[in-house]
């Protein structure tokens, strides 16, 4: 007889049989053994500090260890963990992934939650450190081991994380994550989280998200919004103090390794108050758009102020760009309300001057720049457009006079032009007379002690009735006056043309 053959279908059916009874009688003995003996895991605890020790190059030392089983997987936790004398962790929650190890190329874990989490991250010529860690050339894990670690998890839990973090280029500052989930692949990874920013014990919470490549590329992104909160504690000292900066924004800032390259800013202040020796200043309700790019030794700004008010008028819409390279401030703008700058010189004038003067009216095309540590180094040129002002001791009122602003330091000329602007003069004669301008040249020196020192010229078209009810004559004059100080009124004046 001819020897009898196995068909191949039932043979191969047969043999897939086998393997999958074997694979499952060693999956049943897994589950089987680790729910016995995992939980006795805590008895290895002095082994498992001296695995850590090895593994990490510094001392490390475990509270309490404890295991468990849940359903396919064990679950590690640690509590009260210290390496070395710099990090320190409450909580450690660990859930090793046999699917997920071998398929991402190493050890991760399906849970992995930290509590209590304490670090110090300081930024160097080579990257940022762990303080705990080991340096780039030392033994041990290393900070770009742990961020390894961290990407082939599928997410990692934090709570009350706190981080002391020293970059090069701003002050430390400590960044707490209430509530965060990291998570990240190969080349990227991302964390979103409720977090506390603080810095000189003034706290701003947050809602932070960012997202960081690993491929050397400058492709990381951070978002992060605040309500609003009052920034004035943070101002540093200046000419005038600022009492109140509230302050609402949303940031996008792009960054590489080593500096912020860009930040784009959504701000909304419901106040900004400022306060002089002799007045105070506000201005409410202020919407802005603002760009900021970083350069080789400064930054360039844009900025658009899109809504505001002040002293109860409307703002104009204008966009703004300034610049600082070294110690050196430069700022552009479109349209500026002279309301502005009148309330900012009042804010020292003892004499009172710009207060009473109400200056209304636009500087357009405006550039103004300042030194660092030199109050007197202001330099100031703009248009003058539609100026109007109340009489102020010799200075007359005027409407909708148009011309050129300058100034330079504590001095400053304004030159204008019209075309018969009806003028007010009611500290020149005690039954005004119909007056015209032509022309108005005004100089002045801001004075410490004196307050506001003026002198200017005038051309003007007074119509002045020879009896009443006849109809006046035109008639030329030139004005000359000078100011010595608000409490000296000497003045000289009246040449007829």
């Amino acid at each position: 007889m001819p020897p009898t053959t196995t068909p191949f279908w039932p043979a191969l059916r047969s043999a897939a049989l086998r393997v999958l009874a074997f694979w499952v009688l060693l999956f049943a003995a897994y589950l089987a053994l680790g729910r016995q003996f995992f939980p006795y895991i805590e008895r290895l605890t002095p082994e498992v500090e001296i695995w850590l020790s090895a593994q990490v190059g510094a001392p490390v030392s475990v509270g309490r260890l404890q295991g468990e089983w849940e359903r396919f997987n064990p679950v590690v936790q640690m509590t009260d963990i210290q390496i070395g004398n710099d990090l320190s962790i409450g909580k450690m929650t660990l859930a090793p992934g046999l699917y997920e190890s071998i398929s991402r190329g190493g050890l991760a874990f399906i849970r992995f939650e930290l509590s209590d989490f304490s670090a110090e991250l300081e930024q160097t010529a080579r990257g940022w450190q762990m303080q705990g860690l080991a340096t780039t050339e030392g033994e041990g894990v290393k900070l770009n081991d742990l961020i390894l670690l961290l990407q082939r998890q599928r997410e990692v839990q934090f709570t009350n994380t706190h981080l002391t973090l020293s970059p090069l280029t701003v002050p430390t500052f400590d960044l707490t994550l209430n509530q965060g989930r990291l998570s990240g692949n190969d080349s990227e990874i991302g964390l979103v989280a409720d977090a506390v920013f603080n810095a000189d014990g003034f706290d701003i919470p947050l809602q932070l998200q960012i997202e960081t490549r690993q491929d050397g590329t400058q492709g990381n992104r951070a978002y992060f919004k605040h309500a609003a909160i009052d920034f004035a504690p943070w101002i540093p000292a200046m000419d005038a103090e600022v009492s109140q900066l509230r302050v609402a924004g949303e940031y996008w800032v792009n960054f590489d390794q080593h500096h912020v390259l860009d930040v784009t800013a959504r701000l909304q202040s419901d106040l900004v108050a400022l306060n002089g020796s002799a007045a105070t200043m506000q201005v409410q309700d202020l919407k802005v758009d603002a760009y900021l790019e970083r350069r080789a030794d400064g930054f360039d700004g844009w900025w658009n102020l899109l809504a505001g008010r002040s002293n109860g008028q409307a703002l104009p819409v204008t966009q703004a760009y300034i610049s600082r390279r070294a110690d050196r401030l430069t700022l552009q703008w479109d349209r500026l309300a002279l309301d502005l700058i009148g309330q900012w010189f009042a804010l020292h004038d003892p004499s009172g001057f710009w207060h009473d003067l109400q200056a209304n009216g636009f500087l357009d095309q405006g550039q103004l720049t300042r030194v660092d540590q030199q109050p007197d180094s202001w330099r100031l040129a703009a248009a003058v457009t539609d100026l109007a002002t109340r009489s102020v001791e010799a200075f007359p009122g005027v409407e909708k006079l148009n011309g050129r602003l300058t100034m330079d330091g504590n001095r400053g000329q304004l030159s204008l032009a019209a075309n018969s602007v009806p003028i007010n003069l009611p500290e020149l004669y005690a039954n005004a007379p119909i007056a015209e301008a032509l022309s108005l040249q005004l100089a002045w020196q801001a004075d410490a002690d004196q307050g506001v020192i003026s002198e200017g010229t005038a051309d003007l078209i007074l119509a002045v009735p020879e009896q009443a009810g006849s109809i006046a004559k035109p008639l030329p004059v030139q004005l000359q006056w000078q100011s010595t100080s608000p409490n000296v009124r000497a003045r000289q004046m009246g040449t007829e043309g």
